[in-house]
């Protein structure tokens, strides 16, 4: 049952894939877990489902879902992408080693198992200027541990990439977040070529150790939705959809120091739901892709700022089976807790775990 699908789940994110050019992701399914009328402001904190745990020091970075439902992950601290089954058993499969590199970070869906991912040097001393690439994993026709793993470009004017998101499927148009220019880079996979599609104020990092700026971010119509991990900011900026340049300025809709934003997924009432990586909790934005308010509210959702078991959440995305679609499961990646990277005292290894969202939603 955990495999089942109707012919219409199979063929909407197909559809939605070839007639959108702002789609960054299989995305239209996961709207569909969410047809509620609205946010339960009294819900509890819920619980993390651990579904597999990597061992000690592994930084599990980002977070993708394939057409059968499960988890394409990527590390940080290995330039490795597995493939997690959603259903068990959990047990990984490495699909790609990206070589000459310590880390991968991005990664997004161009289409029917064809993945990009962002590689390069990053730590958390240094952000590894001049390291970055972008790789293409085909999954297409093959088992997974068959996957093809091919460089696209070299990128040595980026500082520190990052984010990574569709702008046209069909063209093969990418937008890529560097967090420590605060810019965004557009990159035609086809053509190679590579440009700074939107440069504004409100992506730019902070002075300090780790200077991160612009995170995760997503498009929704012609307008781009963002984190700034540094200036503990969710923002928006108009774009253009054939360039990915900006037709406005950046604004921020929600900002709190408490806040620790990371990457973040949407669902189809417009609420954002993010990964606060270094307070270790998923936050809940409601109404934050059409504010009624000048200012988004922040509510937890899951997860404690001293919690030893699911710790440094990354990113997140919907899943799409039919349980996933019935429970309202969200599956986020972790780090094993940043402080205990930077101490180097960690208590649990990065995680793909699930929260199941469902109660969270007014009947």
């Amino acid at each position: 049952m955990c495999r089942f699908r109707t012919y219409f789940l199979n063929i909407l994110p197909i559809f939605a894939l070839f007639c959108s050019s702002a789609v960054s992701e299989l995305e239209l399914p996961n709207k569909l877990a969410f047809r509620s009328p609205g946010i339960n402001p009294n819900s509890s904190l819920l619980p993390f489902d651990i579904l597999w745990e990597f061992p000690l020091g592994t930084w599990v970075e980002n977070i993708a879902i394939t057409k059968d439902g499960d988890a394409l992950v990527n590390l940080l601290t290995s330039p490795e992408v597995y493939l997690v089954p959603t259903c068990p058993p959990h047990k990984p499969i490495l699909i790609a080693t990206i070589p000459g590199v310590i880390g991968l970070l991005g990664i997004t869906q161009v289409g029917v198992d064809v993945f990009y991912v962002v590689a390069g040097n990053f730590t958390l001393t240094s952000s590894g200027p001049g390291s970055y690439s972008v790789w293409k994993i085909d999954l297409r026709g093959v088992a997974p541990s068959a996957a093809k793993a091919s460089k696209v470009v070299d990128i040595p004017q980026g500082i520190f990439l990052n984010g990574l998101t569709v702008l046209n499927p069909v063209k093969g148009i990418l937008l890529i977040a560097d967090s420590g220019a605060g810019v965004i880079w557009s990159l035609d996979v086809n053509s190679k070529k590579v440009a700074i599609a939107i440069n504004d104020t409100t992506m730019a990092p902070t002075e300090g150790r780790i200077a991160i700026g612009i995170n995760g971010f997503r498009i929704v119509g012609n307008e781009l939705f963002y984190t700034n991990t540094n200036r503990f900011s969710f923002n928006k900026v108009s774009i253009d959809l054939e360039t990915g340049t900006a037709t406005g300025r950046g604004v921020a809709l929600a900002t709190n120091p408490d806040f620790a934003p990371d990457d973040f997924t949407i669902d189809f009432q417009q609420n954002a739901w993010v990964a606060s990586n270094a307070g270790n909790q998923l936050t809940l934005l409601p109404g934050a892709l059409n504010p009624s308010t000048t200012s988004v509210p922040i509510k937890i959702v899951a997860g404690t700022r001293d919690s030893t078991t699911v710790a440094g959440l990354t990113a997140a995305q919907f899943g799409t089976t039919a349980k996933d679609l019935k429970r309202g499961s969200l599956y986020v990646t972790t780090t094993g807790g940043l402080l205990q990277y930077i101490h180097r005292n960690w208590t649990t290894g990065g995680t793909l775990s699930r929260v199941d969202l469902r109660p969270y939603l007014v009947p």
